[in-house]
């Protein structure tokens, strides 16, 4: 959190008239969108509510958090000191969960000045609901996230058609951003400033192929950290800026240990070798694998997460060597595609971090194009 910190320290006395946003203004509003605001901002299509209202009608909330959440309310409560961010108005929250059809999907509208609007999306919760519509995206062309993002995007358009408007959201939230913007009507398109995808996964081919995509590749900003392993998954295209990290590995996926100097990131010369490996043995599993193989895969797996009475990411921390039991339960067909999955990517591991028993794979991971600054 230093890093926010210390921005909105400097920043902070300076409200969006007179500097408007920039990246790391637009990754603050991305990573607010975590917090559980109060059921009130859900009916508020005027954004009188400003931010610093909203925190303090949300100070009890805020210390009820769990641990996930904690650095997302130490922000709140930085932002809404600030002249900057304090009287920032919001509206447009939603907050829908629905685990019978595999949906966890959030916004919130900042209205940082009266000719500029900010749309975050929030990325995966703790709900297994949201993990599990994430691991969709390995097979199916679209999630129901993603057309509540679309439809999101054009009523907040509509709603405020004098604003030109700036779409961001972090890992799944970046998803959200990008497929929603690319949805948009041409007279929608044209009031899109930016696109920012924060080490969000990518898409199918097939999308980043569609008209509807390529529309909004001059707008799209793609950020990810030197390590990253979420925002690599799948395919990316346009540009993208790797940003240099505190933590390691899996870590650095919070955007609170980016780091940044005055109003911009920090670039990284290249990703991580680990990040390159990682990339290499996850695309290598999904290719050996059918759609139809990856699909049993995944709902064998969380179909016995629910058995197990699993209903949050944070919960698999119990599972210890006992919950090797887990694969024992559930019916013969949900075992073997647990076990045939598992073992197909573990495989492809081993073959990445000991690639002398691999040569083509050695090869594969040497000539791996290393993204220079400012590129992927």
């Amino acid at each position: 959190m230093i890093h926010f910190s210390n921005y909105l320290s400097w920043r902070g006395d300076l409200d969006f008239r007179a500097v408007p946003p920039g990246e790391t203004d637009v990754a603050i509003f991305a990573k607010l969108a975590y917090f559980p605001f109060p059921e009130s901002l859900k009916g508020d299509g005027e954004g009188k509510a400003t931010l610093k209202s909203v925190y303090e009608s949300s100070f009890d909330r805020a210390l009820e958090l769990p641990p996930l959440l904690q650095d997302t309310a130490d922000l709140l409560t930085l932002a809404a000191g600030t002249s900057r961010f304090g009287s920032v108005r919001m509206c447009e929250y939603v907050d829908r969960l629905d685990p019978s059809n595999l949906i966890q999907f959030s916004a919130v509208t900042f209205l940082v000045s009266s000719r500029i609007g900010v749309i975050a999306f929030r990325g995966t919760d703790d709900s297994l609901t949201g993990w599990r519509e994430d691991f969709q995206l390995a097979f199916k062309p679209n999630m129901p996230s993603q057309t509540y993002a679309a439809e999101y995007i054009r009523h907040c358009a509509k709603t405020y058609p004098n604003l030109r408007w700036i779409i961001c959201g972090h890992s799944k939230g970046g998803n959200l951003a990008v497929y929603g913007a690319s949805q948009q009507p041409e007279e929608i398109k044209q009031k899109i400033s930016a696109v920012y995808d924060f080490d969000g996964p990518g898409f199918r081919e097939e999308f980043l192929n569609s008209e509807s995509f390529l529309s909004i590749l001059g707008v799209l900003r793609h950020y990810i950290p030197e390590a990253s392993v979420v925002g690599c998954l799948f395919e990316h295209r346009g540009r993208t800026t790797v940003v240099r990290a505190d933590e390691r590995g899996i870590r650095q996926h919070n955007l609170a240990t980016w780091q940044i100097m005055g109003p911009s990131f920090i670039e990284a010369e290249s990703r991580t070798r680990d990040s390159i490996q990682i990339e290499h043995s996850i695309k290598a599993w999904t290719q050996d694998m059918t759609e139809e193989e990856t699909e049993a895969f995944v709902n064998s797996l969380f179909d016995l997460f629910s058995i197990s009475e699993i209903s949050k990411f944070s919960e698999l921390s119990k599972l210890n060597v006992n919950g090797l039991k887990l694969l024992t339960k559930g019916t013969s067909e949900q075992r073997k595609s647990i076990q045939s999955g598992l073992g197909k990517l573990l495989f492809e591991l081993y073959r990445t971090y000991f690639p002398k028993f691999s040569p083509k794979k050695n090869k594969e991971i040497e000539s791996a194009e290393l993204p220079s600054k400012g590129g992927k």
